[in-house]
């Protein structure tokens, strides 16, 4: 059941997935996915993608909002994500993401997702580059990924 003080996400695909932001604690960002048959696979168990994907929108979210965020961000995009699935998932669950070190354009983040209970579902680690809004910057320079120079 979705809590009261929940907003979904600005997202489609988070929307799609039944994801909402949920009021922050600390210096953390929560998301609260709400189980539904859509992103169950046969099994009745959560799809590991819904749950990357949750882990994927809590870490955007925690790099958008953090603390002394730099002026003018326009996107987070993700450079990396790496998940290990602890246990399966057959209920609502829930994000936290604790942004960690960082650079300039680039965070890394923390994203532990759970049951209500607290029971651990999975863990995932995430590279998060910030994109500027302004125009002189949104060039090919400032979308290349960095693992692969030539590239747009």
């Amino acid at each position: 059941m979705q809590p009261k003080d929940a907003d979904r996400v600005p997202s489609k695909l988070g929307a799609a997935c039944g994801i909402f932001h949920l009021p922050p604690e600390r210096e953390e960002t929560r998301l609260f996915m709400q189980r539904s048959e859509n992103i169950e696979n046969p099994d009745g168990i959560i799809h590991g993608g819904a749950i990357a994907t949750l882990a994927d929108i809590c870490a955007t979210a925690a790099v958008r909002h953090e603390p002394g965020s730099p002026a003018g961000v326009s996107a987070v995009v993700t450079i990396s994500l790496s998940i290990s699935y602890l246990a399966p998932a057959v209920t609502d669950l829930y994000a936290t993401a604790t942004v960690g070190g960082s650079g300039r354009k680039l965070r890394h983040v923390t994203v532990d997702v759970a049951t209500a209970r607290g029971q651990p579902v999975a863990r995932a680690l995430a590279v998060m580059r910030i994109v500027s809004a302004s125009p002189d910057a949104q060039t090919e320079e400032t979308l290349r990924s960095p693992t692969r120079p030539n590239s747009v």
